[in-house]
C-alpha cells in the first residue's frame, strides 16, 4: 500500500488561510530586522578597512619618527625564502583539495578549486626555480 494513498491533506481554502496567517507570522522577519542585519554587514567592513587603514597610517608615521631621530634600521627580508614557501604552500593546498576531490569521485568543474592552487603554487615553485639559475647564470 501506498503511504501517499492512506495519508489524506485537507487542502480546504481554510486551512490553506490559517497556514498562510501562520507562515506570515511566524517565520518572516519584520521590515526593521531585514534593514539591520543588511546594514550590519556593510557597517563591519567599512570598520575593518578604517582600522586597515588606520595601522598602515600610523605604522608610517612610526617609521617617520625612527627616521628623523636617526635610530630607523630598515629589516632585510629574505625574498627568495618567502616566495619558495609562500609556492610549497599554496601547491600542497591545491593538491590536497585535488586529492579530496578525486577521492570523493568529482571529476567535473569541481576539480578546478584544487587545480588553480596547484598550479598558481607550481608556477610560483618553477618561476623561482628559474629566477635563481638566469641570476646564476648572470654571475
Amino acid at each position: 500500500m501506498d503511504l501517499i494513498s492512506e495519508t489524506s491533506v485537507d487542502l480546504s481554502p481554510k486551512t490553506l488561510s490559517e497556514l498562510a496567517k501562520i507562515i506570515e507570522k511566524g517565520s518572516l522577519p519584520s521590515e526593521a530586522s531585514q534593514i539591520i542585519l543588511s546594514i550590519v554587514p556593510i557597517i563591519g567592513v567599512l570598520f575593518g578597512s578604517l582600522l586597515f587603514l588606520s595601522l598602515f597610517y600610523f605604522f608610517h608615521k612610526q617609521k617617520m619618527l625612527l627616521i628623523e631621530k636617526g635610530i630607523y634600521k630598515p629589516m632585510n627580508l629574505n625574498w627568495n625564502l618567502i616566495f619558495i614557501v609562500t609556492g610549497f604552500i599554496i601547491a600542497f593546498s591545491g593538491l590536497v583539495i585535488t586529492i579530496v576531490f578525486l577521492i570523493n569521485k568529482a571529476y567535473g568543474f569541481e576539480l578546478l578549486a584544487g587545480g588553480l592552487p596547484l598550479g598558481i603554487g607550481i608556477a610560483i615553485i618553477l618561476s623561482y626555480l628559474l629566477s635563481n639559475k638566469v641570476s646564476s647564470d648572470r654571475k
